[in-house]
């Protein structure tokens, strides 16, 4: 929590009124995450069916070669918080 705290550059205080837990802040960041891979994928697509589902399938093997080559990270939260039916519900 302090390292994201310090990469956010931002107090402690001022972390707690925006995030005030750390499930919070796991929601954000997957939200986030998500956000970054549909305009990664979806964004600019061809009209051309044929080529947009090439460019599609491109992206997704892209996406997962460089974000997600440690596995997913919505499997990952959820498997670090199982009941937590938010995570689940996201996932």
């Amino acid at each position: 929590m302090n390292t994201l705290r310090e990469a956010a550059s931002v107090s402690l205080r001022t972390r707690y009124k925006y995030m005030p837990s750390r499930a919070d802040m796991v929601l954000a960041a997957l939200e986030y995450r998500h956000r970054r891979y549909m305009a990664e994928v979806l964004d600019d697509l061809l009209s051309d069916p044929a080529q947009a589902r090439d460019a599609l399938m491109t992206r997704v093997g892209h996406w997962m070669q460089s974000e997600a080559a440690h596995g997913c990270l919505f499997y990952s939260a959820v498997a670090a918080d199982p009941a937590n039916a938010t995570l689940r519900a996201l996932l």
